[in-house]
Formats: structure tokens, C-alpha cells, sequence
């Protein structure tokens, strides 16, 4: 119980003259006492005494307590000026709330409690509304916040990727401009700029290196050419320098000095090292030399050699390949000196040296420092007759080098170099140079090859005229005789007196060539890269690309003609089924490859002239089209494969352009649309329905031999004056701006075949002296340099199916897989 004020009784509803009528006449029943302006119940008694207001408590007992809270929170609110911080808020205003809607029975709310419990339900709903709107403020926050961090991230991202990219293509950049003077750094540049960015001058640069032939440029630390020297040791492998009183040895491959012997010399012109690595030879003075052991750093003798007064250029030293003799040559004298640690003089020649080699066998040496070719007997000392040998005629003196096992000679003339078997006098190669005077002539370990500065050459037995396999033109200007290493995978000399140009020829001494070492006229590859076709004298061989093994073989037409583009064969597209020039030329044999098994034959009866030139599956592999030759007319056929038979037969227009006049098969090129539905001739010809012979699309005029098609059928790659690719809109058959050159400047070579990348992003050539090149197909840009590897014309390409690799084989049976 407790006392309420008087004006809590104020509903808003009764009358107060009413309300203190009935406080008046419940006070004079003795039921409430009224004090100072509060009422009470004048006795607990009657709480129980009286049945009515016991029943009301009863029912209303449970919401007393929150009516008294009520109460108590809405006097309070008004007479304190009713701020909004006395209201009932959260979970109080929610339990008055719903007693006072449900929870009552009989208890009644004043105008104060009514005014109150309104302004705080009022109160709640400004509350929530405030709520919703900073919820949607602070959303609306979170989401611009949200899109500012994206868009900050996306843009810091943004410049992220051009910064590496910038600087990616820096690196690609620098990597090209050091590619010849500093190999390995150019290589780890271009690396880096690969991991940086991958952009367009990126693969290109990356390409680049994995294709570049020079492998190193060292210069040993401290040396200096003007009081040093500097040699190649036989092994190819270590340098060997000697300046400022010490003589040093340095591994080529790892750039770390080795070994390090004092010498007491007045100024080493001129180092060399012993065949076993033992000895150190050091050259100095006017003509004179000296000896020094490797391991224990002791001279051995004293110095020998003859004093020349005339001399007027650096004391020359050099051992034979056995070790048992010393050459000092001076510009007036050449002295070979024969004893090892006690050398004693062996033979001194008067007059400028121009040449000298010794024997593999140490026992004969050729010399000439006149106008001819002198050859001595070492330990006889006597001179053997030249006449009858290589050396003849006596009188044109050139460079000259034994092979390693002495059946070869290499002799150097104006125009090349002659290579004979010394048992038989043969000749065995003649390596041309043009109009270019040949360098200094040594040959591979293995007698296999043979070098003149930055050329490589295979001198094959019995060859005319042996093919150049590659060229590097740094190792030529100012640069001494050249160095095999070890199993003839690298090439050395000493450029300048400074440094050591090094360039990797494993791809050409170590090529993949085929087992059997074919040499094939023809080749195509299957759509997928899986197969590889060869026409090999008059039968075509199958082979398993990544087994490199010969999977079967068939006949076909005689022996290509030289400079004639007759294709032989042609694949499905699925790279199941091939189609053979039959023997007699005028019919096709189709081969189900995997069977192993010819399936059928297409033949043309009654028409014995006719000989089959170039044919090409329908994409469907169940049609063919071919283009023969009868009498001096080109004719377009198409047949079904099965079953056999001739679907129709046109005659083609004469060929268009400067190459008509040709004495042999020149090829149209024949492509399908990748639909099927037409058919593209080239060189003037034009694109036709298939299989209704109708022209559908005008002649391009000028367009060359076609060689490939993209992959969507909308641009063709054509041979245009006999070297370049020129590509043309398929529909329109015009020329696009896009044109590839086969090689540059006086490095003039002919395109022979094309490939595109099967997202028809690249395009890929070959020439007839084995550059393979990647192209840019939206740009016409090189990617990369040429890949190394070829010697010979490059007769197919094909990309791997997801584009990573592409396939080569060259005249020589020579197949390699390259990253594209």
C-alpha cells in the first residue's frame, strides 16, 4: 500500500467536482483517510473486510507492481518538466505497454500515466525512426565506403599493374639491349619481367631468350689486354690469363677463378695452357718463353727461345694437342720448341707466319711463312713432299686444321672451306662462305663439325656443298680462333684480347633428329601435333611425334621434283586418315591410320595425263578436294571418301602473278572454310562452293600460293613474291596492311610454311634456311627471335592443341617442340 496524490485520481475524463465528491463521501465512510493533499486506505482491514475491493486486488494483483512502477516513472517525468530522458524506454516501456493494453482488469490510468506511457511509446517510434534513418545513413555509409575501398583497391590495383607493367617492360627492353653483350643477365631480365607483367614485350622477351644463341660474354676481373694476355685452353672450358706478375685460370662456365701461379716475367704477351691443364706458358720479351707447373706454382727449366730483332708484335705461345711441343711465334719467326720441361729447339722458320697446324699425333706440323705450304717431319726434321696431298696446290696458303682424329683436313680458300679424308685425298665437304674470307677452321671433339669463328658447319661425307647451321657475328669481329667445349654443346673464342664470347650450339651438334636420320622432300603434321607424315623418296612414313618413332609407311608417286610444290599427302582433320598420292600420280590411296590399313582408292579412269598436285580434306574428313595438273591445265576436283567416287571436276584459271611462268609446280593452295561449304584457291583463282563448283567469291588478284588459314576461316596466309606472307580477308579476297618478311637486309630468305596458334592469336613461319619465327597476327610484330635448332628448309609447323608448343621438322629430320 501507500498513499497517492490527490491528483493522480485526474483521468482526464471525470469531472474534478465529480472526483471530490466521491474522495469526499468514500472519506466519511471511514474507507479513505485524505491528508495534505494524499489519499490512503484508511485501513489495511479492509483489504479483506471488503469482498468487492478484495476482489479487486486479487485481479489485479499481478500488474501492481508494474502500475506503481508506471506511476511512480510518469509523476516523475511530469514534475520534472517532462524531459524526454525520465521516459520508460526498452524493455520497461515494453512490459508497462502491454499490461496496460491486455494486463489490466479494473485499475484505471490517470491523464498523467495515459500523457506519459504516450510520450513514450512517441518517444520509441522518433526512436526507431531515427534508428532506420541512421541505419540507412550509416548503410548508405557503409555502402559508399564499401565502393570508395573497392574502387581505392581497384585503382591501387590499377596502378599496381601499369607500375609492373612499366616496369616489365623496361626489363624486356634492357633484356634486349644486352642480349649480346651480357647473355646471362639479358636472360635473368627477361625472367623477371615475365614474373613482373605478362604483356606482349614480355613473351616476347622471354620467347627471345629461350631462343638466343649466345650464352656468355666473360671478362675476367682485373685484367687488362694492354699488359695481359689471354687464351682458350684446349678443353674449351677454361680461360687462362696472365697479367701483373700472376698467371690465373678461370672456369668459363661458373666465372670462378680456379687456380692462381706467380710468374716473373717482364710483360706476358702471350698465355697458353697444356692439353692436361699441368702447365702454364707464358711468352714475353722478342720472341721468348717460359714454364710454370700449375699445381705447385714453380717455373720449371728456364726460359727459352730465340731473340727476334724484328719483331713488332706480341710474343704468340701455344701448345701441341698432345703437349709435347711449344710454338712461340713472334712477326718475323716461328720456333717450336720440343723436350717438356727442357725444351730444345725442333725447327725455326724465317719469314711472317701466315698459318700452322699441328698433327693430332704431335709427330707433323703445316706451316707457312712464305707464299706456300710447308709440312715437316717434327722429330726427323725433315720437310714432307705437299704435292699429292690436301696442301696442294702449295702455292695458295689458307688456314688449315686436323680433325681430332686425323682423318679429316680442313683447308681455307677465298670462297670456303675444303674439307678432305686424308687417307684417300677425297674430298669429303666444301663449306661455302660466299664472297666473306673464311676464319680459322677447328673442329668438334668428335670430328662431327667444324667452326670458323661464329659459324657452324656439319662437313657430311660426300657432300658438294655442306649447309651453314648457324652463324653468330660476334664471335668474328676481332675475335681469335674458336673453342669447342665439352661434347661440342658450346662455342668459344677471345674477342679482343678482353673478353670470352661464348655461344650455345647444342641445339644444332645435339639437334633431335629423327631415328635414322631421314631427310624427307614433304612433311605435314596431323590437326593435333600427334602425327607427323614424311615423304621420303617414294614411300611416306607415319610417325608417333611424342615417341619419335615410325609408326608405318606407304607408297606413293616418284620422287618429288626439286623446287616443285607438290604435296603427296594431306590429313583429316581428326588426324585418323591419310591421303596418298598414289603410286601412278594420277590416283589418291586413303590410309586408316590406326588400322594401319588402306581403306580405299580415288581414281580418275580414262584420264592418264592427269597427275594429282595438291590435295586437302573437307573438315568433315569425308570429302576431298584435289588440284591436278592435265596437260597445262590446273584442275579443281572434289570427291567423296566413301563411298569412293569423283563429285565433280572444274577447270581452273590459268595462275595470276609473276610466278606463272615457272618451269615446275609453283602450288595454287587449297584451303577449306572451317564450315566445309567452301573451298579457297590461290594465286588468282578464287573461292568456290563445295560441292557446286560455283565461284562464290571474286579472285583476289595478286594473291600467292595459299599456305594456312585461321581457325575461323576469316583471313588466309599467302606466299607473296616468293618470300614473304601476305595476309588476305577470305571473304572479300583482298589484302590486308599485315605482311611477315622472310628475314631482312642481306639475310633475305623465303617463307615456305605457316601456321596459326589455335586461338588465331599467333602465326608462326619457317624458311628455306630454317629460322623459325612467331608473329603477332593483329599486328604483324615479331615475337621473339628465331628458334634455334633449324639448318634446313622448315617444311612443317603445327601448334599443340592448347597453343603452348609448336612443332618443327626441317629437311634434315631434324623435329623440335618449342614454347609458343
Amino acid at each position: 500500500m501507500r498513499r497517492a496524490d490527490e491528483s493522480e485520481f485526474d483521468d482526464g475524463l471525470a469531472e474534478p467536482p465529480a472526483v471530490e465528491r466521491i474522495l469526499g463521501k468514500f472519506g466519511a465512510a471511514g474507507l479513505l483517510v485524505r491528508e495534505d493533499g494524499t489519499v490512503a486506505i484508511a485501513s489495511a482491514a479492509l483489504l479483506r473486510a471488503w469482498p468487492r475491493l478484495r476482489g479487486w486486488v486479487a485481479a489485479e494483483r499481478d500488474g501492481l507492481p508494474v502500475h506503481h512502477d508506471l506511476a511512480d516513472a510518469a509523476l516523475l517525468w511530469d514534475r520534472n518538466g517532462r524531459k524526454s530522458s525520465d521516459l520508460y524506454q526498452g524493455t520497461p516501456l515494453e512490459r508497462a505497454m502491454r499490461w496496460a493494453a491486455t494486463g489490466r482488469r479494473h485499475a484505471a490510468l490517470n491523464l498523467v500515466e495515459n500523457v506519459g506511457l504516450d510520450a513514450c511509446a512517441a518517444l520509441g517510434r522518433r526512436r526507431a525512426r531515427l534508428r532506420r534513418v541512421l541505419v540507412g545513413v550509416l548503410s548508405a555509409l557503409l555502402a559508399l565506403l564499401a565502393v570508395t575501398t573497392v574502387t581505392v583497391v581497384a585503382q591501387q590495383r590499377t596502378v599496381t599493374r601499369q607500375r609492373d607493367e612499366a616496369v616489365a617492360r623496361r626489363l624486356a627492353g634492357q633484356a634486349a639491349e644486352l642480349r649480346r653483350s651480357d647473355p646471362r643477365t639479358a636472360r635473368r631480365l627477361a625472367v623477371a619481367a615475365a614474373r613482373l607483367a605478362a604483356v606482349p614485350e614480355t613473351r616476347s622477351a622471354v620467347l627471345a631468350a629461350l631462343g638466343q644463341v649466345e650464352e656468355d660474354v666473360f671478362t675476367p676481373p682485373g685484367h687488362s689486354p694492354e699488359g695481359g694476355a689471354m687464351a682458350l685452353a684446349p678443353d674449351g672450358r677454361t680461360l687462362v690469363t696472365a697479367d701483373a706478375g700472376t698467371a690465373r685460370l678461370w672456369d668459363l662456365d661458373t666465372h670462378r677463378q680456379t687456380r692462381s701461379v706467380p710468374i716473373s716475367v717482364p710483360a706476358a704477351e702471350g698465355v697458353a695452357l697444356s692439353p692436361d691443364g699441368s702447365t702454364v706458358a707464358v711468352g714475353y720479351g722478342d720472341g721468348r718463353a717460359r714454364l710454370w707447373d700449375v699445381r705447385t706454382g714453380r717455373a720449371l727449366g728456364t726460359e727459352f727461345g730465340e731473340p727476334d730483332p724484328r719483331n713488332t708484335s706480341p710474343v704468340q705461345v701455344e701448345f701441341s694437342p698432345r703437349g709435347g711441343h711449344v710454338l712461340i711465334s713472334t712477326s718475323e719467326r716461328l720456333q717450336l720448341w720440343s723436350g717438356g720441361a727442357a725444351p730444345r729447339l725442333a725447327l725455326r722458320r724465317d719469314g711472317p707466319p701466315k698459318t700452322h697446324a699441328f698433327s693430332p699425333d704431335d709427330r707433323t706440323i703445316i706451316l707457312a711463312v712464305t707464299e706456300e705450304f710447308e709440312w715437316w717431319d717434327i722429330a726427323a726434321h725433315r720437310r714432307l713432299p705437299v704435292d699429292g696431298t690436301p696442301l696442294a696446290p702449295a702455292d695458295r696458303p689458307g688456314n688449315v686444321a686436323f680433325s681430332p682424329d686425323g682423318r679429316l683436313f680442313a683447308r681455307t680458300e677465298d670462297t670456303g672451306i675444303t674439307v678432305t679424308e686424308l687417307a684417300t685425298g677425297r674430298r669429303a665437304a666444301w663449306l661455302f662462305t660466299a664472297n666473306e674470307q673464311p676464319l680459322v677452321p677447328v673442329f668438334s671433339p668428335d670430328g662431327a663439325f667444324l667452326a670458323d669463328g661464329g659459324r657452324l658447319w656439319r662437313p657430311a661425307a660426300g657432300a658438294a656443298v655442306s649447309g651453314l647451321l648457324m652463324r653468330n657475328r660476334d664471335m668474328e669481329a676481332q675475335c681469335g680462333p674458336s673453342r669447342f667445349g665439352a661434347g661440342a654443346r658450346t662455342l668459344r673464342c677471345v674477342r679482343e684480347g678482353r673478353a670470352v664470347v661464348s655461344t650455345d650450339v647444342s641445339a644444332y651438334t645435339r639437334a633431335p633428329v629423327l631415328p635414322g636420320a631421314p631427310t624427307p622432300a614433304e612433311a605435314a603434321f596431323s590437326r593435333d601435333g600427334r602425327m607427323l607424315a614424311t615423304l621420303e623418296g617414294d614411300r611416306v612414313r607415319v610417325w608417333d611425334v611424342r615417341g619419335r618413332r615410325p609408326v608405318t609407311e606407304m607408297p606413293t608417286a616418284a620422287e618429288a621434283v626439286p623446287g616443285s610444290a607438290d604435296e603427296r599427302f594431306a590429313w583429316s582433320a581428326d588426324g585418323r586418315r591419310l591421303a596418298v598420292v598414289a603410286a601412278d600420280g594420277a590416283g589418291i590411296d586413303v590410309w586408316e591410320v590406326p588400322a594401319r590399313r588402306k581403306t580405299g582408292s580415288l581414281t580418275a579412269p580414262g584420264r592418264p595425263g592427269l597427275r594429282v598436285r595438291e590435295l586437302e580434306f573437307a573438315p568433315d574428313g569425308g570429302s576431298l578436294d584435289t588440284i591436278g595438273e592435265e596437260g597445262s591445265q590446273n584442275v579443281l576436283e572434289y570427291w567423296r571418301v566413301s563411298p569412293a567416287g569423283l563429285i565433280r571436276s572444274q577447270p581452273l584459271p590459268s595462275p595470276s602473278g609473276p610466278e606463272q611462268a615457272a618451269t615446275t609446280f609453283e602450288g595454287l593452295g587449297l584451303v577449306f572454310a572451317p564450315d566445309g561449304r567452301s573451298v579457297t584457291v590461290g594465286r588468282g583463282a578464287g573461292t568456290f562452293a563445295f560441292p557446286s563448283g560455283a565461284r562464290s567469291a571474286p579472285p583476289g588478284p595478286g594473291m600467292g600460293p595459299v599456305r594456312a588459314a585461321a581457325p575461323d576461316g576469316r583471313t588466309l596466309a599467302a606466299v607473296d613474291s616468293g618470300r614473304d606472307v601476305a595476309f588476305w580477308d577470305a571473304r572479300t579476297q583482298r589484302r590486308t596492311a599485315l605482311r611477315l618478311l622472310g628475314g631482312t637486309g642481306q639475310e633475305r630468305t623465303a617463307i615456305v610454311s605457316v601456321a596459326f596458334s589455335p586461338d588465331g592469336r599467333t602465326v608462326a613461319t619457317g624458311d628455306d634456311a630454317g629460322a623459325v619465327r612467331l608473329w603477332d597476327a593483329a599486328s604483324g610484330a615479331p615475337i621473339g627471335g628465331a628458334f634455334t635448332g633449324h639448318s634446313s628448309s622448315v617444311l612443317a609447323l603445327a601448334f599443340a592443341p592448347e597453343g603452348r608448343s609448336l612443332l618443327a621438322v626441317d629437311g634434315s629430320g631434324v623435329l623440335t617442340s618449342s614454347p609458343s
